[in-house]
């Protein structure tokens, strides 16, 4: 097992790389199919500095392309080649057909999932770091582990595989170990997605599961489902023995506080936020009901109930 880091930069007048901005972004990298001449320096500067985009370390972007290669090539055997798939880029396999698209309802999205590594998952590469790990919904990661497979349906630079999680493109038995953090929120069909995990690891193996309970909504690009602890234990515990709970330093209930009240005083018109600040906690532990014809009630932005709701109704009509 080894690490790649500092694989992407900002880019700066002093360390500008013109081939590196290119393959970083994505936009560009069409133009300049379509414009063989287009002046990535002059882009830059009229643009790129005030944008604040970033660019490859080409070097570590190398290495990055190096264990790619020694991943897919580990996993030749393990994958399903019978799922429709296509290599999108030097050994980048989608396995993302416009029917699972269609499916699962996966759409184009600006959102950007990105998680740091928890030291608990670290002590799990450590651990498997002669073996292989999936890391199962990865979002965008910062550095990237030669034993971890990033699986996604976003294609992030750090992305080896893309796919669903509701139909993972790899044999039953695979991976010594999975890793699902901040993911089942996220999918169509959770308990298919749980299947799956459980299919394609190894007897013996280990997964780290995290998954929200009283988290805001959060849409990466779409939130379906939070869970209560025994929801949680309720997808695997048919499948797995010994299994232990716990709340963790980056899931306490601080987290929900401070994200709920964040979330609520940008959701409030300006004339009203400072009158809410000013309140105390005794001040918002009283009656519901009787908080209703309150100004930060009434005044909170659609788009703030939303994100925050203690509930959702739904009415229809059956085709």
């Amino acid at each position: 097992m080894y690490t790649i880091s500092g694989v992407t930069e900002l880019s700066t007048l002093e360390n500008f790389d013109a081939e590196g901005y290119r393959l970083f972004n994505t936009d560009l990298r069409k133009v300049c199919e379509l414009q063989p001449e287009f002046d990535l320096q002059k882009h830059f500067a009229e643009f790129g500095e005030k944008e604040q985009r970033h660019q490859f370390n080409i070097s570590k972007y190398q290495e990055v392309l190096t264990a790619r290669t020694k991943k897919i090539n580990l996993l030749q055997d393990k994958l399903n080649f019978k799922m429709p798939f296509e290599e999108i880029e030097a050994n980048k396999l989608s396995f993302l057909s416009d029917e699972l698209k269609k499916k699962f309802h996966i759409v184009e999205t600006a959102n950007i999932s990105s998680n740091a590594y928890d030291p608990l998952f670290l002590e799990i590469v450590e651990e498997y770091k002669d073996g292989i790990i999936l890391d199962c919904g990865a979002g965008l990661r910062n550095e990237y582990y030669s034993n971890i497979v990033n699986y996604e349906i976003a294609n992030y630079w750090s992305t080896d595989v893309l796919g669903v999680g509701e139909q993972l493109p790899f044999k039953e038995n695979t991976f010594d170990a999975i890793v699902s953090v901040a993911v089942l929120e996220h999918v169509k069909d959770p308990f298919q997605c749980s299947k799956e995990i459980i299919r394609v690891l190894k007897p013996g193996g280990k997964l780290f599961s995290a998954i929200p309970f009283l988290q805001p909504y959060h849409g990466y690009p779409h939130h379906y489902y939070n869970m209560t602890w025994q929801g949680h234990e309720n997808l695997y515990k048919h499948a797995l023995k010994d299994i232990e709970l716990k709340v963790i330093d980056s899931l306490k209930p601080a987290f929900t506080l401070s994200w709920f009240m964040n979330s609520y005083v940008n959701g409030l018109p300006p004339e009203n936020r400072e009158a809410f600040l000013n309140m105390k906690v005794a001040d918002l532990i009283g009656s519901p009901i009787e908080m209703l014809n309150k100004d930060f009630v009434k005044n909170l932005s659609e788009e703030a109930n939303f994100e925050l709701a203690s509930g959702t109704l739904l009415t229809g009509i059956k085709k």
